[in-house]
């Protein structure tokens, strides 16, 4: 869905992806830690972790398409 409104609106995309680049993996962490322990599992801290890596790296390799 971003993607397709990054290609219509390629500034404002440029300004939102340039700050998710801004975010750095120590950051997450920290939220992260701020959960306390019964209520996330260390398993689903790494997978949730994960999912945000991942999904931050998909859309900062939408930059390259952007004009």
């Amino acid at each position: 869905m971003f993607d397709r409104v990054a290609h219509r609106y390629p500034k404002a995309a440029h300004i939102w992806l340039e700050r998710l680049g801004s975010i750095l993996k120590a950051n997450t962490i920290g939220i992260f830690r701020r959960i306390p322990s019964d209520r996330i599992s260390p398993i689903a801290d790494q997978f949730a972790q994960d999912i945000l890596e991942i999904n931050q790296y998909r859309l900062l390799t939408l930059r390259k398409t952007l004009p």
